[in-house]
């Protein structure tokens, strides 16, 4: 079962996400498979969304082998991996 807060990186909004988080939504919640809302973020190339994952407490971790920043795509991909890196080295 995927994270309730993917509808809203779909939708492309955070105000969305936002109020999930303060109601106690679990941003490490993961399917099965492991990939979290972190990382369908990171794969569809929605910086705010990294950035409002990784305020609200997001584990910057690998899934089944895969990098996290190595999934980066779109135009603010350089963006989204120096965000995760930042993150790792906090």
């Amino acid at each position: 079962m995927r994270s309730v807060l993917e509808p809203n990186l779909i939708a492309q909004t955070t105000e969305g996400m936002k109020i999930l988080i303060e109601a106690g939504a679990d941003v490490n919640h993961g399917r099965d498979t492991g990939f979290t809302a972190l990382f369908s973020a990171v794969i569809s190339g929605q910086i705010e969304g990294v950035r409002v994952l990784l305020e609200a407490g997001a584990q910057v971790r690998d899934v089944q082998g895969v990098k996290l920043a190595g999934c980066a795509q779109g135009k603010q991909r350089q963006q989204i991996i120096a965000v995760l890196e930042r993150a790792i080295s906090d």
